[in-house]
């Protein structure tokens, strides 16, 4: 699945030469380590093992995810195979984990049965999970779920993968035309849903990072502006190069011109995976050994010191818990920029209520958590370069009335949901995320409106009053959009879907009241009769 590239051995007095901590034989064996993936705060590692007796197919499987945890001494613990469901006899690779632990970006190997057509002509072949998203839930992974990408029906046999901080982005890398497994571009893709399990069609990241050879290995700092990869087809020191670009504004499609990580990271071999913690003081590399380095097989997961003028702008890792009546809870927690009331992330609490943050330091910012059935709790905080953790945010165990939680009430298992005419979804403040339970009525809409086949569908998006109005009017057609794209990710792709955003305009109720501010953050869905 994943090629092991190396070349010769440079010598001992090759300028490229420089001091690499190789972690020992806690992680590295005599077999073949790379791809490793440091978790945000620095604590995890992960990597990819090529080949090993202890694989779960056995010394003839192509690759399989380890991991390891920091002990109190600063050293790595025993790597140990993470197991099923994660790991099978085929190829798994892991490519991105969240800042929490709890969710994770792979390529399952596992073979599953896939059916095309119905009665007669249905076949029925097996085939790999391919890209997938897994989750932690009590302590356990699920079983890894594909990933769907608008217009994309494979990536081919060779790519690799990796999500923003915010989960709002996927970066590909990979071979349109599946030809030449050397050959990748470097993609974008927005999220569709909030499980990361649907993505817009690929946009290339364009001519300043893509070359006419290798581009791969994507990795998106802490920062959410800075963008690690390989390259073979921009100037370096050997086969492929780690280079380093930045966003440009907050735009995903323009970014400045990618600087090679020099001489002290990057070797005369094939540099094509990286990994970089949420201090952005070091990297995690992957590669063979240099005559007279310690290493112990044909590749190595290594760290460096990474050079300052290559690392990401500061993040601050934020750790807390949401509580309601003094028990943990599972829900939504937002954050935003006090200033302009901008949602800057965004993720969810764990069953245990626990969560962790990515946020820019010095900022004023608060962090907002809402769960079913009760009111939103604020707590503004000021970052800092260093981690805050033990935050709590207590829900007070106070229900709140039904309009805070506007929706049709969730189907019970096996049965249809009763959709309305002219649905409505809502949304939570400053958010144009698509909450689980907007999705329940999603899923049910897209079923009736593929049995109905409406000529056209129009999404008109709202808000509530508070903030700016042309920041309202923007957020309204976001909401519109967010439902469009959901949507047409589901089965509603060749119907005509038109996006309308009216701000503030038209209130369902009077904004005084919280429920009322309710009930005006949503999204209206008008079908327009049938084919």
């Amino acid at each position: 699945m994943f090629p092991f590239f190396t070349q010769a051995q440079p010598s001992t007095d090759d300028p490229a030469m420089t001091h690499r901590d190789n972690p020992g034989p806690a992680i590295n064996s005599t077999s073949i380590e790379i791809l490793p993936l440091v978790s945000p705060d620095g604590q995890t590692l992960y990597f990819d093992r090529k080949y090993d007796p202890e694989n779960i197919g056995g010394q003839n499987d192509d690759d399989d995810i380890y991991m390891a945890t920091m002990q109190p001494d600063g050293t790595w613990g025993n790597a140990v195979n993470v197991g099923s469901p994660l790991n099978s006899p085929g190829s798994d690779v892991l490519f991105w984990i969240s800042a929490d632990g709890n969710a994770a970006l792979m390529h399952s190997g596992k073979i599953i049965k896939h059916t095309v057509g119905k009665g007669k002509k249905a076949k029925t072949t097996e085939r790999s999970v391919g890209l997938a998203i897994t989750r932690r839930v009590n302590g356990a992974w699920t079983e890894p779920t594909p990933v769907v990408i608008q217009g994309l029906a494979s990536l081919g046999d060779s790519y690799y993968a990796t999500i923003s901080p915010d989960g709002r982005k996927l970066i590909i890398a990979y071979n349109p035309g599946h030809e030449d497994p050397e050959d990748l571009d470097l993609f974008i893709c927005t999220a569709i849903s909030s499980d990361m399990t649907r993505w817009t069609q690929p946009i290339p990241l364009g001519g300043t990072i893509n070359t006419t050879m290798f581009e791969g290995a994507p990795f998106m700092a802490a920062d959410n502006r800075t963008l690690y990869f390989a390259s073979a087809g921009h100037d370096g020191f050997g086969g492929s190069d780690l280079l380093m670009t930045r966003r440009i504004g907050n735009s995903w499609n323009a970014w400045t011109t990618p600087v090679n990580l020099g001489g002290t990271i990057n070797t005369p071999m094939f540099e094509a995976s990286l990994s970089v913690p949420a201090t952005g003081d070091s990297i995690y590399v992957s590669g063979s050994g240099f005559p007279g380095e310690l290493n112990f097989g044909r590749s190595d997961i290594y760290r460096l010191q990474l050079p300052q003028e290559f690392r990401p702008f500061p993040a601050t890792l934020v750790k807390g818990s949401l509580v309601a009546a003094g028990k943990p809870v599972e829900g939504l927690i937002r954050v935003e920029r006090n200033s302009d009331k901008l949602e800057i992330f965004s993720t969810t609490s764990d069953h245990n209520g626990r969560f962790t943050l990515i946020l820019p330091p010095d900022a004023d910012l608060s962090v907002i958590g809402w769960a079913s059935g009760h009111a939103e709790v604020s707590l503004p905080i000021r970052t800092s370069t260093q981690p805050i953790s033990g935050i709590t945010l207590d829900l007070a165990g106070e229900t709140t009335p039904e309009s805070n939680s506007p929706t049709t009430s969730k189907p019970a298992p096996g049965k249809a949901m009763n959709v309305s005419a002219d649905p409505v979804i809502y949304f939570p403040t400053g958010s144009a995320m698509i909450t689980t339970e907007a999705e329940q009525i999603l899923k049910a809409l897209a079923q009736q409106f593929i049995g109905q086949k409406p000529h056209g569908i129009t999404v008109l998006g709202f808000t509530d009053d508070e903030g700016e109005e042309p920041m309202n009017d923007s957020l309204s057609l976001r909401r519109a959009i967010a439902v469009k794209d959901w949507l047409q990710g589901h089965g509603l792709g060749e119907i005509a879907i038109q996006t309308i955003g009216k701000g503030e305009r038209e209130p369902k109720a009077k904004d005084q009241t919280a429920a009322g501010r309710a009930l005006n953050r949503r999204a209206e869905i008008v079908a327009h009769g049938r084919r």
